[in-house]
């Protein structure tokens, strides 16, 4: 009973490993910004299936998780790195990888399959859970780089927040990022020259 009881510990375990580490070998929808660096960056475009609560997202309980896991499990489409989510409303997306993007071929009552323009971000990296706190902190430090940026950058939506890691990784090892749409402020110049009328 001994034996019995030490491999199944001994599975479980294997199988949280691999769970935890083997992240890297899916595919990787956008490049990712190391832990501790603000940087501009353009996501691309890509299809995505997204599931809504009206509930704020770190109040889902994993509900949002659930139901797009069904979907991908129900149509064989493979996980992919980041998960991406809106916080109040909650909404979370996943990636679709290219090699799937044929079976992402509907709607349900609790999934829409979406399509996501390319998008100028500022994008700030961490590491830690993946909780309100840590997602605030990090969208306070990105707001405070927009005020001293103001005058080459301004927010173009809302705030995303970005997850590159399984629930069993731990915790100060986990991968994140809180996101900021963002576009170009005009110089006076190019304003000027966009006044101009055209011949």
């Amino acid at each position: 009973m001994r034996s019995f009881i030490m491999n199944a510990k001994f599975i479980l375990l294997s199988a949280m490993s691999l769970l935890s580490f083997s992240l890297p070998a899916y595919e990787q929808a956008m490049d990712q910004t190391p832990k501790g660096e603000i940087e501009i960056k353009t996501v691309p475009a890509m299809t995505a299936i997204e599931t809504q609560s009206d509930e704020s997202y770190f109040d889902e309980d994993n509900g949002m998780f659930r139901k797009l896991f069904r979907y991908i499990s129900q149509k064989d489409i493979s996980m992919t790195t980041p998960v991406t989510v809106d916080v109040n409303p909650g909404a979370m997306r996943f990636i679709v990888g290219e090699k799937d993007l044929e079976r992402a071929d509907a709607d349900t009552n609790d999934v829409k399959v979406v399509q996501l323009p390319e998008r100028k971000v500022v994008s700030i990296g961490y590491n830690g859970r993946y909780n309100e706190k840590n997602y605030k902190l990090h969208l306070k430090q990105l707001r405070s780089w927009l005020e001293e940026n103001a005058d080459s950058w301004e927010a173009n939506g809302e705030p995303i927040g970005v997850y590159w890691d399984g629930p069993f990784k731990l915790s100060n090892w986990k991968k994140a990022e809180v996101m900021i749409p963002v576009k170009a402020v005009e110089t006076a110049e190019q304003r000027e020259e966009s006044a101009k009328p055209t011949e």
